[in-house]
């Protein structure tokens, strides 16, 4: 359990990562699914603190560089929380099942064009950043227990971040919900902020080399409105959205509460930057009391030591600041005449390191204020009640995965609304597959990766085994195309949500070099966001082709009616179970790519492609893979080169061996997945699996 006192604060931490926990996830639901019953800030109290709030805003013109820069932090604190995770909240628009619905596309291609076209990855992040290195850093990773501590903000600014985070983790429980915060997002309403708090940020960043203030709303060239619109229309009749136009409201209302309450409370920290200097310097002293202890000798202050005085801090933080006040060291009303500013702070003095820039104005502040010191209390946070939350309780993680329990994890993972006994099922299974297939017999591929990773000879690897792939002896299309069939109707689950092993990447912020290049794949996979062009699409319609009439992938019926072999739910349940793991598992992850990638390259998948044809079977989902798999430029050369960006980082570290050994387990896992389904099909042993079957493109 977690109580109200700090469920905020520990709701961001847990769900601000790529990677959150079963437990954060449940924590998230259950505050979700509360604050929809009853809002947890009382309508009442926000009109109160807007009333406050209205009239006392000083005009921008009347700021000094001091003033200025104190607000620009207050601000850039409250905007990180949000910036931090900038439209990871739309991700769920690019995986499945909502990129394969047209109007789901859609918005992933709105969601794609905000976050990561030319100039816009992690701008928000990137100004925050810029502004926080400049003006104060917070000490630790984003999320991290220290970074929260050193943002210095209210419970009432993490309300909205909670909710939208939630939303983000847990999609196919709150779809209506996800649904409504769309707009908000593109058109930049999160973000938006009084006009003279955001003149201070844009003063700030200007006056700041490398940091640039980004242009807050983002509308493209689309009517945002009627995409969602559409869109919940087609979820509501899919099912995936019950109830979905009166949930869609009363959330949008709920968000727009949420978003007033998160400016009010950014305006209200900034205000009283201005308004309490002596607060900000009391608060200044209690942040650097831990270094400051025993760090001054024999130094005095009032006749005391100022180790002694530190000793009694953070409880006695405004003795400290008196005491100071009333020393040599302060001209009261004359920063630029006080020795504290002038010797002490200044480098190569003393404490010439110890300050940020927005320290250094808090005490210019305090120190100008000390000629006029009038009291004045501060502005009241808006009270949020937040109950007492429970997590979902742990469930013991199978060891082993039967026929059935894979088919059930498989509709967990595309639709399912108990997201986070689905994460656990995800990481047993993926466990228990890597660990399974390493031990089932295996028979002789065409290609395997090398037992060691050698940076100058991989490269040549992969244009040598290419080049014997593309030589290789075929055999012709026999039985008039009955295996095909049989293999396009088993092999359904898997290829409806082609490119899925990649989709936890939609999660991150900014990518590194290699997770940008497996990034862009599966942007190809899914049809680059246009409705109708993901490859899942075309496989639906090459099964109709054939004549099989199928349910929607993410139902029931799709699991419990159609007679698939439970064989066929391996493949895809591994690869959509280890998508939601794309930090811990990123080496296993590059393995399983470059298997899907390079399989079925060379003649036997192009022969294979001709006599289909010559049977009239469509075999453009085929071809399209061959193309889009080339070596030269295609999905084949990227996972090359992703495989090359993570050795060498692996090699920086001098991890080589283990992080190879990772990649090809991962590569091994998912041969071995696709062998299985051939097995169930043939019904034989792995070994007796005909050679041109394995060498051949199981799509």
């Amino acid at each position: 359990m977690i109580t109200a006192s700090d469920t905020l604060t520990r709701l961001y931490r847990g769900l601000a990562a790529v990677e959150p926990t079963p437990e954060d996830v449940g924590l998230g639901d259950a505050f979700l699914d509360t604050v929809i019953a009853r809002p947890i800030v009382a309508g009442d109290a926000l009109d109160a603190l807007e009333g406050n709030l209205r009239g006392v805003a000083p005009r921008f013109a009347d700021l000094g560089p001091d003033e200025i820069r104190v607000v620009a932090a207050a601000a850039a604190r409250h905007l990180a929380v949000l910036a931090d995770q900038d439209g990871v909240w739309l991700a769920p628009f690019a995986r499945a099942p909502y990129c394969h619905i047209a109007t789901g596309a859609r918005l992933g291609e709105l969601s794609h064009e905000y976050r990561r076209s030319p100039g816009q990855e992690g701008r928000f992040k990137r100004m925050a950043d810029g502004l926080l290195h400049v003006l104060g850093q917070p000490s630790g990773d984003v999320g991290s227990k220290a970074y929260v501590q050193a943002l210095r903000l209210g419970e009432a600014a993490y309300v909205l971040p909670d909710m939208l985070l939630t939303l983000s983790v847990s999609p196919n429980r709150y779809v209506p919900e996800l649904l409504a915060a769309v707009e908000p997002t593109l058109t930049g309403a999160l973000l938006e902020m009084p006009e003279w708090v955001a003149e201070c940020v844009r003063s700030a960043a200007a006056g700041s080399p490398g940091v640039e203030w980004p242009t807050l709303s983002w509308k493209g060239t689309e009517d945002v409105t009627g995409h969602v619109d559409a869109a919940l229309r087609q979820f509501t009749e899919l099912g995936l959205a019950p109830h979905g136009a009166e949930r869609f409201a009363a959330f949008g209302q709920l968000l727009r509460d949420a978003i007033r309450l998160h400016r009010a409370e950014l305006e209200r920290s900034c205000l009283n930057a201005l308004r309490t200097p002596v607060l900000g310097m009391i608060n200044l002293v209690e942040r650097k009391t831990p270094s400051a202890r025993r760090a001054h000798g024999t130094a005095v202050l009032d006749g005391k030591l100022l180790d002694d005085l530190f000793a009694a801090s953070p409880e006695k933080s405004r003795d400290v600041v008196e005491a100071l006040g009333k020393s040599r060291w302060i001209e009261p009303g004359a920063p630029d005449r006080s020795l504290f500013v002038t010797s002490l702070t200044q480098i190569p003095g003393p404490m010439g390191k110890i300050f940020s820039a927005e320290d250094t104005s808090i005490i210019r502040r305090w120190i100008t204020w000390l000629a006029e010191p009038m009291q004045v209390a501060p502005i009241g946070a808006a009270p949020v009640t937040v109950p007492d939350l429970d997590a979902q309780p742990d469930e013991p993680a199978p060891s082993t995965f039967t026929g059935p329990q894979t088919r059930e994890l498989f509709y967990d993972l595309v639709a399912g609304r108990e997201r986070a006994r689905s994460l656990r099922r995800a990481a047993a299974f993926v466990e228990c597959w890597l660990d399974a297939a390493q031990v089932i017999e295996k028979p002789v591929f065409s290609w395997e990766l090398p037992e060691r990773y050698v940076a100058d000879e991989f490269p040549e690897w992969m244009h040598k085994t290419y080049q014997d792939m593309a030589s290789a002896p075929v055999s012709p299309v026999a039985d008039d195309g009955k295996s095909h069939r049989d293999r396009s109707f088993h092999g359904a689950a898997d290829n409806l949500v082609d490119g899925a092993w990649l989709q936890g990447l939609t999660r991150r912020v900014v990518l590194s070099e290699a997770e940008q290049l497996l990034y862009d794949i599966y942007w190809d996979e899914i049809g680059n966001g246009k409705p109708g062009h993901s490859h899942g699409v075309m496989y639906e319609d090459l099964v109709t082709g054939l004549g099989y009439q199928l349910p929607k992938f993410w139902t029931r019926a799709f699991i419990d009616e159609v007679p698939f072999l439970d064989e066929g739910f391996v493949a895809p349940v591994f690869r959509l179970a280890i998508a939601d793991f794309p930090v811990s598992r990123f080496p296993e992850i590059v393995g399983v790519n470059m298997v899907c990638e390079f399989h079925g390259l060379g003649t036997a998948g192009i022969s294979k492609a001709d006599g289909l044809t010559d049977l009239g079977f469509d075999t453009s989902f085929t071809r399209l893979h061959i193309a889009d798999d080339n070596v030269e430029m295609g999905h084949s050369a990227r996972s090359r080169d992703a495989v090359v960006f993570l050795m060498a980082q692996a090699a920086r570290l001098g991890v080589t061996d283990e992080v190879w050994e990772r990649v090809r387990r991962g590569a091994t896992a998912m041969r071995m997945a696709y062998v299985v389904l051939m097995q169930g099909r043939l019904g034989i042993a792995p070994t007796q699996v005909p050679a041109h079957l394995l060498n051949a493109s199981g799509r």
